[in-house]
């Protein structure tokens, strides 16, 4: 499921201009549902401050503090970028340009 530039030279890939290199499709990590869940469940304990499980942080399994750890500030990036590139617009001048102007 990694893949190296010897097995294709698509590989390894950029998802986004400057992130993180990916050996594999990172479309495929949707298809198993394990993944998704968790990843659903993720996103709604950050947005609404729920845990896991009931109780404090000392209460919860250490798989999900370890998941939160990293998850939470990568996803608060992730939407304060993307509600950046609707105000102001991507790098690309024409782009900024049609929306500053309207046309």
């Amino acid at each position: 499921m990694d893949f190296t530039s010897e097995d294709d030279v698509n590989f390894p890939m950029y998802v986004t201009k400057g992130g993180p290199l990916f050996g594999f499709c990172p479309g495929k990590a949707t298809w198993d549902k394990e993944v998704m869940t968790i990843f659903k469940t993720l996103v709604i304990s950050t947005e609404t401050g729920c845990q896991y499980a009931a109780g404090g942080l000392e209460d919860q399994p250490d798989w999900w503090l370890e998941l939160l750890s990293w998850f939470i500030p990568r996803y608060n990036d992730s939407k304060f970028a993307s509600r950046v590139k609707s105000i102001v617009g991507d790098e690309s001048p024409r782009k900024v340009i049609s929306q500053a102007t309207g046309r």
